[in-house]
């Protein structure tokens, strides 16, 4: 057995300016603890929670580890929980018991302060050798504060190692505590810069409402704990926050933008399919065109197929001509002119010269045809 009677600070965010012990029900710890079992004691005023193989400290999903177990043969271990919170006069006093089915075992006391100050310390840890314990007992304390704090706040964040909040050592550091949540407001803000596809399309775009969560913690936190120079933090993770909703906000600009040419090709395409359904129906079956011999002669399926095609393609150009310039003004300065003026101008050009010729080869071919057979 190894003794660690190292005392650990930490605190648990609460917009309400203290911690109520009747919000730790089990409608909160149903988020995050599929399995449990919750026992209210009204005499003591204590509640018990359990549950086994608890997952909140793993990232991988269900689908990872029966892939693992069936493919690779491996299990993920998960350990079991058993916490037992009781209400004082202006605190929560308990104790945490994990235990992992290879015997390792932390226990752990705790005193949660109605302003979500925290202290608790490891009474033992079971069968862990000292290598282990010098390498990773400062993620495991950070770990087992988690376990703790998603209990009693009902954390629902995407990350479950929660690097937001961290445990101090020895004593309370607010000012510690307001720089982690100020650096972690950062660290959102350049990984949503950095993100791109559609896959991330959703975080990105709710990142800014993480950050806001994230500074509502803050502020309630400065006036809890009345840090100096807490308004220069602030400050700055409101500027975070700005420049995160700038860079949102052009990319909803430009992806609806994106969306605006895409739905208008699809609506070109199908009025293009609707226009050429209706010009066949008036072709008899041998190629002529009902009652106007004349267009026969003129123009053949396929000459109709290529006018009409040309006619919608020109339209849609028309009509997201100034959305395009103006999309790729936006995205590149440098060679805009040289894509928007000089080489569509040329195509388009170059296009309606063939397409004249063709027409007009084609129909004086046909004329001479006529004119010989006649």
């Amino acid at each position: 057995m190894v003794c660690l009677h190292n005392k650990w600070y930490g605190w648990i965010p609460t917009n309400l300016g203290y911690i109520n012990f009747d919000f730790i029900d089990k409608k909160s710890i149903k988020r995050n603890y599929s399995k449990f079992t919750y026992i209210y004691d009204e005499k003591t005023n204590t509640k018990h929670i359990s549950s086994k193989e608890i997952q909140i400290l793993s990232d991988s999903s269900y689908f990872s580890r029966l892939y693992n177990k069936i493919i690779n043969k491996e299990k993920e271990h998960f350990p079991d929980l058993k916490i037992k919170l009781t209400k004082k006069k202006n605190s929560i006093n308990g104790t945490i018991d994990l235990l992992y089915k290879n015997s390792i075992q932390y226990l752990v006391t705790f005193k949660i302060h109605t302003d979500g100050k925290t202290r608790f310390k490891f009474t033992n840890i079971d069968n862990i050798d000292k290598k282990f314990q010098i390498d990773n007992i400062k993620t495991i304390k950070q770990s087992i504060f988690v376990i703790l704090k998603s209990i009693v706040h009902g954390d629902n964040h995407k990350q479950k190692i929660d690097i937001a909040i961290k445990i101090t050592h020895k004593s309370f550091k607010p000012q510690k505590i307001l720089g982690n949540m100020l650096t972690h407001i950062k660290l959102i803000e350049r990984n949503a810069k950095f993100l791109k596809g559609c896959k991330t399309k959703l975080y990105q775009n709710i990142s800014i409402d993480d950050v806001a969560g994230y500074i509502s913690y803050m502020k309630t936190f400065v006036l809890l704990f009345k840090i100096k120079s807490s308004c220069n933090s602030l400050k700055i993770a409101d500027n975070i926050k700005d420049n995160l909703q700038s860079t949102i906000n052009k990319r909803i600009k430009r992806d609806t933008l994106l969306t605006q040419f895409k739905t208008t090709a699809l609506t070109i395409v199908a009025l293009f399919i609707a226009t050429n359904i209706l010009i066949n129906s008036f072709y008899k079956d041998g190629g002529q065109f009902l009652h106007l011999n004349i267009l026969s002669i003129l123009f053949s399926r396929t000459d109709i197929f290529y006018m009409v095609a040309l006619s919608w393609t020109v339209l849609y150009i028309y009509i997201i001509k100034c959305d395009l310039i103006s999309y790729m003004y936006g995205r590149q300065n440098a060679i805009y002119k040289l894509l928007i003026f000089s080489i569509p101008q040329s195509i388009v050009a170059l296009i309606f010269i063939l397409f004249g010729a063709y027409l007009s080869f084609d129909l004086i071919s046909q004329i001479l045809s006529g004119l010989l057979f006649w």
